[in-house]
């Protein structure tokens, strides 16, 4: 028999008591692509007019295009989409060179791309927050129903792939981590947990 191996978007490093987190953005996939075949289909179409000599060359070169336009959006996109990293330490949380004292240290929470604090600790105790959750409101302008139904689509798909893992220092908000799965932002504010 083999063991299961569990699967991360973050690894922990012990170098005695400081603990080095390094965490990797949620990359967009599929889901995050298909809306954008929509916006993608008008500029596609002006492309191959100017370039393709036949209309049966058109056509072809209207799909590469539309499909190559939405491809690589999403690539760009996710080029830029780095991760990070942070210390906890033993007298607090080091991030981008700053120490920020544990005294000064409310609490840690899960930030949902709507706001809501989804999970909280206070002195080392679990509390599930609360939220209202659902889709956003349709935003739609004479576009029309299938413009207003991708752009609702992508909304989504972005929205799933953009929690924060923060803190609140004194009466500031610092966020550890973002560009998170709401799955991979709970995860990783328990391991923060049980290291302070």
């Amino acid at each position: 028999m083999s063991n299961a191996v569990a699967s991360y978007s973050f690894t922990v490093n012990s170098n005695g008591k400081n603990h080095d987190f390094a965490y990797e953005k949620a990359k967009f996939g599929i889901k995050t692509m298909l809306p954008l075949l929509w916006p993608a289909f008008p500029i596609a179409a002006i492309i191959a007019s100017k370039t393709a000599s036949s209309i049966a060359g058109g056509i072809f070169q209207w799909v590469f295009y539309t499909l190559a336009l939405a491809v690589g959006g999403v690539f760009l996109v996710n080029m830029f989409r780095k991760g990070g990293t942070f210390t906890i330490g033993e007298s607090g949380v080091t991030l981008n060179g700053r120490t920020y004292n544990y005294q000064d240290i409310h609490s840690f929470y899960v930030k949902s791309p709507k706001g809501e604090k989804m999970t909280v600790i206070v002195q080392n105790n679990i509390g599930a927050g609360y939220g209202v959750h659902g889709a956003m409101n349709a935003t739609g302008n004479a576009i029309g129903a299938m413009s207003g139904a991708a752009r609702e689509s992508l909304k989504s798909s972005l929205r799933e792939k953009n929690y924060k893992v923060c803190m609140l220092f004194g009466e500031k908000e610092i966020v550890l981590a973002g560009g998170l799965t709401d799955k991979s932002a709970k995860v990783l504010l328990e391991r923060i947990d049980s290291l302070i």
